[in-house]
Formats: structure tokens, C-alpha cells, sequence
């Protein structure tokens, strides 16, 4: 069995499959690929939010 480099199995992995940026959005979601930018930045504003609550209800906490 020949041993392969990382870069070797890199670039046959992308020669394989097209790169992602390069497919389009309803390609990436039939092959099940990274989450649309939209969604990830919806999640990212819900999760800082909610740290901002949590940072609030300590800090109303602390003062008790």
C-alpha cells in the first residue's frame, strides 16, 4: 500500500469533488454541504445574545 502525503490526498480529494465555493447553494444543500452563511450568521447573533442574557442575569445576581 503506498503512503500519501497530505497534500496528495488533498488535491486528489479536490480534484474528486468540485470545491464548494464553486457549487452553487442548491448544490451544497442536495450534497448535504456547509451550513448557507445566513443560517450560520442567524445562530451566531441568537448565541451572542444569549450569552449577553446570561452576562445580565449574573451581574442581577452579583447585586442580590
Amino acid at each position: 500500500m503506498e503512503v500519501l502525503s497530505t497534500t496528495q490526498i488533498n488535491g486528489r480529494r479536490s480534484m474528486a469533488a468540485p470545491d464548494e465555493a464553486e457549487m452553487s447553494r442548491s448544490d451544497q444543500r442536495e450534497c448535504g454541504g456547509a451550513i448557507e452563511s445566513d443560517e450560520l450568521h442567524t445562530m451566531m447573533i441568537r448565541h451572542s445574545r444569549a450569552r449577553e442574557k446570561g452576562d445580565r442575569m449574573a451581574q442581577i445576581g452579583r447585586k442580590l
